[in-house]
């Protein structure tokens, strides 16, 4: 299964913005520089961020983007929801009514299970917990103790 790349670049973009507490915010340019993507795409990621009302722009257009709220305020959930309006692994869980198998079907209760497991994990990890672990990332990058291409992946 793949994260939708949108969902993706908000979580990097807001991660930026959580990371870096300019009075002036960053503007797109910026964070567009520092996660590597392309500011056409990021100022799409932006609007839909600004629409669910995560973030602003501090003094109006063509100034900074500030959070909201507080990063330890803002759940990984809530900026999936930006992008989409549930988390749902099939058609038939997202919509129930579409399916008339449903109350007959082991993996519709297994997928179901499965989407509440991923919304329930993702409610409880909040913005600020991911900017503690990246701000320690970078530290370790800094002082050469990360290597840059070796990627760590744990199955907890």
């Amino acid at each position: 299964m793949k994260v939708n790349s949108k969902y993706h670049y908000g979580i990097l973009a807001m991660l930026e913005l959580a990371l870096n507490d300019k009075p002036e915010g960053l503007f797109l340019k910026d964070i567009a520089q520092c996660q590597q993507i392309s500011p056409k795409y990021l100022a799409q990621v932006l609007t839909e961020l600004k629409k669910a009302e995560l973030i602003r722009n501090v003094l109006g257009r063509n100034t900074g983007y500030i959070l909201t709220k507080k990063a330890s305020d803002i759940s990984l959930y809530d900026i999936c929801r930006a992008f989409d309006p549930e988390i749902a692994l099939l058609f038939c869980v997202e919509k129930p009514l579409v399916c008339d198998k449903k109350s007959l079907c082991a993996s519709h209760r297994f997928f179901c299970g499965m989407s509440r497991h991923i919304r329930l994990y993702m409610q409880n990890c909040t913005l600020a917990d991911l900017a503690e672990q990246e701000a320690g990332f970078r530290k370790e990058l800094a002082a050469g103790k990360r290597d840059p291409e070796k990627y760590e992946c744990t199955k907890d």
